[in-house]
């Protein structure tokens, strides 16, 4: 049989398939996920971008003939794709060759349902593996060329964040800033992030991708370290440190303080965004801990030594409520005469100047070191 009536006959099983493709989609993505170990990690959905281009051009193109250079138009797409959700190069072609095996069950079952003959069913599938193997070979190509590039643009990327931090010539670092696709005349936050717990590797990832052709990344084992042209969004358990927008002059000092508020809050914050001014008082705790412990004995400890109430708790809820007695009370699942009366017996311990802004401020910073009983 010719390779058109190939096509010619296996045409209307293939349409079906595509006619419910959202079931074939799931398909693919179950069976790929659950086989191959960078699909199944991979945050981006730019990966099923890409494959959703090969199962295109399985159905509007032609699977049953010699590969197109739309085809091969779309399997490079595909690579490019696989490298920035960093894909590996033997689950890529693994993936390509299981989408086109679900496929092509589905669509050799309808045909077999329709009476399609034995030797017509399996010149097709010869020939849909033919078409399908050399996809994954370009792309597989594509993924190659990309990884290259990208391995060459991280380390104008990690040349650039250590003229930065070496704080070289500036003539050299605007030379750098060219190479790593930066241009160091617009604004740049700088970015620092560290776990907080497991998942790393996903949650920078995740980071990264977010500011996909925006910034320049360097990952160094448990820490990454960026330029990027807007304020990161939290992810994950990353603990993130941001700096304030700067443009070259600034962004020496820019690293040193994401560095800073990220060491200070992956001790004293937890995950999130933070910068020097968010911190505010946790940053001189952090670095000297002599201040955090004389802020501690002079706020927390007096109210220690009253066993009957948590008062130290009472005092962290109140203020977390915007210094409210009914919000605190819903808080510590209390009546607000209750905190009324706890606070009370704060005045009698600490002294009514416990209320002013700037005791206020300290004791925030003291909580801040210790646990709490009661979430939020």
């Amino acid at each position: 049989m010719l390779a058109m009536d190939v096509s010619a006959v296996m045409r209307p099983f293939v349409e079906a398939v595509w006619n419910d493709r959202d079931d074939l989609v799931r398909a693919v993505a179950a069976t790929v996920t659950t086989r191959l170990v960078s699909y199944g990690a991979s945050p981006s959905s730019e990966v099923w971008i890409g494959m959703n281009r090969i199962l295109e051009r399985s159905i509007l193109g032609d699977s049953f003939g010699v590969p197109t250079e739309a085809d091969r138009d779309a399997a490079y797409g595909t690579g490019v794709q696989g490298a920035a959700a960093g894909i590996a190069t033997e689950d890529l072609t693994a993936a390509v060759l299981l989408g086109a095996r679900v496929v092509e069950a589905s669509v050799m079952e309808r045909a077999a349902q329709a009476g399609v003959d034995a030797e017509t069913r399996l010149e097709a599938m010869v020939r849909a593996r033919a078409w399908a193997e050399q996809i994954a070979v370009w792309a597989a190509e594509g993924l190659g060329k990309a990884a290259r590039r990208a391995a060459d643009a991280d380390q104008a990327a990690a040349e650039l964040l250590t003229a930065l931090r070496e704080r070289r010539d500036p003539g050299l670092i605007r030379a750098l800033g060219d190479r790593a696709g930066v241009d160091l005349s617009a604004r740049w936050f700088a970015v620092v992030a560290r776990s907080a717990g497991g998942g790393f590797v996903v949650d920078a990832a995740t980071l990264r991708f977010s500011h996909s052709g925006a910034g320049v990344w360097v990952g160094e084992q448990d820490v990454l370290v960026g330029l990027v042209n807007s304020r990161p969004r939290p992810v994950g358990a990353l603990v993130i440190g941001s700096s304030r927008p700067g443009t070259l002059s600034d962004l020496a000092d820019a690293l040193s303080d994401a560095e800073r508020a990220c060491r200070v809050a992956v001790k004293l914050s937890g995950p999130g965004v933070h910068s020097l001014d968010d911190l505010g008082l946790l940053v001189p705790m952090f670095e000297d801990p002599l201040l955090g412990e004389r802020l501690r004995r002079r706020w927390l400890d007096p109210l220690r030594a009253d066993d009957r109430h948590d008062l130290v708790d009472t005092v962290r809820q109140w203020q977390g409520s915007g210094w409210s007695i009914d919000g605190a009370g819903r808080r510590l699942s209390v009546h607000p005469n209750t905190v009324r009366n706890r606070l009370s017996r704060v005045d009698a311990l600490l002294g009514g100047g416990w209320r002013a802004p700037s005791a206020q401020a300290e004791i925030w910073a003291a909580l801040a070191t210790v646990g709490s009983t009661v979430d939020g």
